[in-house]
């Protein structure tokens, strides 16, 4: 039994939930409605209608109930998103990855291969004008150190055997389907981003549909993990706590800074009107710079007043 949160959704009930679980047990075997035998497109759509269904969903007592080695769906992507927004806005988290990524590459890679002809259909993937792996190499790096993990998907033209590669959004990658029993072993990914990822149309490209993609047309590149975890952990996830603690350091101290440095000028005018005094505050609208030099008469006396 699944649940989310502490209980069930709105206006469902267990038995609710129970039927619809055998239901579906039910057609996944090919025992839909008294037909026997499945085809492979109603297999399909079975399991697409089971992953939305189980979409926010947590087990009971699967590994991140259980004290696995997988973090909670929720919480890697909270700390992808924690992590991105860290290095957009945190120049020592940003160092952390750019000179990571320029100690590795430093001034780029390069294919080199014994025979001419296959060297000529190397140079010809890595500078296609839609790969751009020159510069797609230094993305790769930044983003498997930023994320933990990349999913590089491959699109073969079947005419001409033209290949051109995506990178796929890792917060946008719902999952990963295994063997029971080899969880090293992925069979497919459930990718969704709520839109499509297209190719160039001048180029008789296609569109990358979100859903369910085999485990061939996708190679997962994951770091920062141990050998039974599906899912890689960002560079930063380690040190973001401290960023943060050094962070709130630097706002306090510029905090206490900017308020010791903070005071007023009180100025008293001994036996002057009320003209006297608006003419003056006219004259003094701004207060003096650091370092200014004025003049005063002797029934006037000012004093600068600092916050206590």
């Amino acid at each position: 039994m699944c649940g989310r949160g502490n209980g069930l959704g709105e206006g469902m009930s267990e038995r609710t939930v129970g039927w619809r679980w055998l239901r579906r047990v039910g057609e996944y075997l090919g025992y839909a409605e008294g037909e026997a035998g499945a085809g492979a497109g109603t297999q399909e759509a079975v399991r697409e209608e089971a992953r939305d269904e189980d979409l926010g969903w947590r087990s009971v007592a699967g590994p991140y109930g259980a004290g696995g080695t997988e973090l909670d769906p929720t919480n890697w992507r909270e700390a992808m998103r924690e992590a991105y927004l860290a290095y957009c806005t945190n120049p020592l988290a940003y160092a952390v990855i750019e000179q990571q990524t320029n100690f590795v590459l430093g001034g780029g890679a390069r294919v080199v291969a014994d025979d001419a002809r296959v060297q000529r259909v190397v140079d010809g993937f890595w500078r296609d004008a839609e790969n751009r792996m020159d510069e797609r190499i230094y993305w790769i790096q930044t983003e498997l150190a930023l994320f933990g993990e990349q999913f590089i998907r491959y699109f073969v033209e079947p005419v001409t055997g033209r290949v051109v590669v995506r990178q796929l959004d890792p917060m946008a990658m719902e999952g990963l389907e295994t063997d029971e029993e080899a969880v090293e072993r992925v069979l497919g990914y459930w990718y969704r981003t709520g839109r499509s990822q297209k190719l160039s149309p001048s180029r008789g490209g296609r569109e990358a549909q979100n859903g369910w993609i085999a485990a061939g047309e996708v190679s997962h590149f994951a770091v920062n993990k141990v050998s039974n975890a599906l899912r890689g952990r960002s560079d930063l996830v380690v040190i973001l706590p401290w960023l943060r603690r050094y962070r709130d350091w630097l706002m306090d101290r510029a905090r206490q800074n900017r308020l010791k440095s903070a005071f007023i000028y009180d100025v008293t005018v001994q036996g002057a009107s009320r003209e006297d005094l608006s003419r003056l505050r006219a004259e003094h609208v701004m207060a003096p710079e650091p370092g200014a030099c004025f003049f005063t008469m002797r029934r006037r006396r000012g004093r600068r007043c600092s916050r206590r």
